[in-house]
């Protein structure tokens, strides 16, 4: 049993858990739940371009990327503030503890909502895979410069690595795909070792 509990206490050291993000609403972006104070803390801590994805959607398909978070739940009752004796509260007090990551869709995903076997759901429990990649590795746009992923606005969210002469790093998540969605037709789902990632 002490075996087990070792490897479980492994897999969740290397393999994050978060939530996709939710609002008790039909609204589901930073943009259409006007709320300064979910905005302000997904700024804060992902940089405005990485925000701007979220606008529409905590899910976007379009760019495949998921704006997810460290607490189960609606986002309402850490952000959304009251008047009255009621204000604050325990979980608003406790807001700043929210953690947000981008996190990467398989890059089949990728603006394939449509035909994707199942939908991503808000609130839905999603396991990562965690990566420290090179910035400079990524493809070049069509005016030859670097494309850098969304998740590192500016490189802000570079990390320096050990590597000799202090070259810098990112972290990357992405999903590892535990429900074993597949685009239809295609026969085949994306683990975490299979598949074409973004």
């Amino acid at each position: 049993m002490a075996n087990n509990q070792l490897k479980q206490q492994k897999v969740e050291k290397n393999n994050p858990v978060v939530w996709i993000a939710d609002w008790n609403g039909s609204n589901k972006g930073l943009g259409s739940v006007k709320n300064e104070y979910l905005s302000a803390a997904v700024i804060r801590q992902l940089g405005l371009p990485t925000a701007n994805l979220f606008l529409d959607n905590f899910i976007n398909y379009k760019e495949g990327v998921i704006l997810g978070m460290n607490q189960a739940g609606v986002l309402n009752k850490f952000f959304e503030r009251r008047t009255g004796i009621t204000a604050a509260g325990i979980f608003v007090g406790i807001a700043s503890s929210i953690v947000f990551k981008c996190v990467r869709m398989p890059g089949e995903f990728k603006d394939q909502k449509n035909i994707l076997s199942s939908p991503y759901a808000y609130g839905e429990k999603l396991i990562l895979g965690v990566t420290f990649e090179d910035p400079n590795s990524f493809l070049l746009k069509e005016d030859k410069t670097p494309q850098i992923p969304p998740q590192i606005p500016n490189g802000a969210a570079a990390s320096v690595s050990n590597v000799t002469g202090g070259r810098r790093m990112i972290t990357v998540y992405r999903d590892l795909n535990i429900k074993g969605r597949c685009l239809k037709g295609s026969g085949a789902s994306t683990g975490n070792s299979i598949g074409v990632w973004s």
